[in-house]
């Protein structure tokens, strides 16, 4: 859990709803180009990322209410084409609330070894709608994994144009001082992630350090969601309201240091329908994503 709580802090910080957008559009469905017009609205449908490995992929597919709030996200993970796991988050909603109290994640691993991971979120905001608290619980069990829960409380501070965050992971299985990670994380004028730091217990320590170089001057896919739960699952890929084009990572824990360039391709209204990471050493081509839209 610790590893996505990261992009749903930064989107509660970051994310506003469209009043006007466009159309549907997408490089799978064949549809021309249309006029914006009216109410009509952009919403991400699904998101296929294809990696360097030749058959590993992943698709995400989102469902969506009738006040167009996200209300399921359904994943599917694959390697040598062969299905891995799949997962479904679900949203739950007070009343016409645009933020989720709630969210439940449930994923099944297939193969040799399956086990099945359920997840709990109860989340909590500010009066400007940013996320200040996320009280989650975690259990695992299965062939391949041992029987496990786990409780996480995540706090955050914004302050300026930083963004703190604070979780404690406690082992209900075999109770032990809970584990700490901190984050932080800087932002440019468009909310931009410009960099980011992470820590981790016994002792603190930085583990992990990323530095976003530059970016365009187009919206990003994410931005075009218009639902903060998205980044929730997308978080290793949210990096603000423009598309990144050059990311510096360095992993202190392996050392190892990554530096990525990223090629977009745009629609006729500038919204990314194809975005390529490529590793600037070798020029080798990391990832490809899609990005198909519907409208609502």
């Amino acid at each position: 859990m610790k590893q996505i709580k990261f992009g749903l802090l930064l989107a509660a910080l970051c994310f506003f709803f469209l009043e006007s957008c466009q159309k549907e559009y997408s490089i799978d469905n064949g549809n021309t180009p249309v006029s914006p017009s009216g109410n009509d609205s952009f919403y991400l449908d699904r998101i296929t990322e294809v990696y360097y490995i030749p058959g590993d992929s992943t698709i995400q597919d989102f469902l969506y209410d009738n006040q167009k709030r996200i209300k399921s996200i359904s994943k599917k993970s694959y390697q040598n084409n062969t299905l891995i796991d799949t997962s479904v988050i679900t949203l739950f909603y007070n009343g016409n609330d645009s933020l989720p109290f709630k969210l439940t994640d449930y994923l099944a691993v297939v193969g040799v070894f399956t086990w099945f991971d359920s997840t709990i979120n109860f989340l909590f905001y500010d009066a400007q709608g940013r996320m200040i608290l996320d009280s989650s619980i975690h259990s695992s069990q299965g062939t391949g994994s041992p029987y496990h829960k786990d409780k996480d409380i995540y706090s955050v501070k914004y302050v300026a144009n930083n963004i703190y965050g604070y979780n404690t992971s406690t082992n209900l299985s075999n109770p032990n001082p809970p584990s700490i990670q901190v984050d932080t994380t800087w932002l440019d004028a468009n909310k931009n992630i410009l960099k980011r730091h992470f820590y981790d217990s016994q002792p603190l320590a930085l583990f992990r350090t990323e530095d976003n170089t530059s970016f365009d001057n187009k919206l990003s896919p994410y931005f075009y969601m218009k639902q903060i739960p998205y980044f929730y699952v997308t978080s290793p890929y949210y990096t603000g309201m423009n598309n990144l084009l050059i990311t510096h990572t360095e992993k202190l824990y392996i050392p190892a240091i990554y530096d990525v360039k990223y090629v977009h391709t745009y629609n006729a209204y500038n919204m990314p329908i194809l975005s390529i990471g490529i590793d600037i050493p070798t020029q080798a081509v990391e990832e490809k994503i899609y990005y198909k839209y519907r409208s609502l």
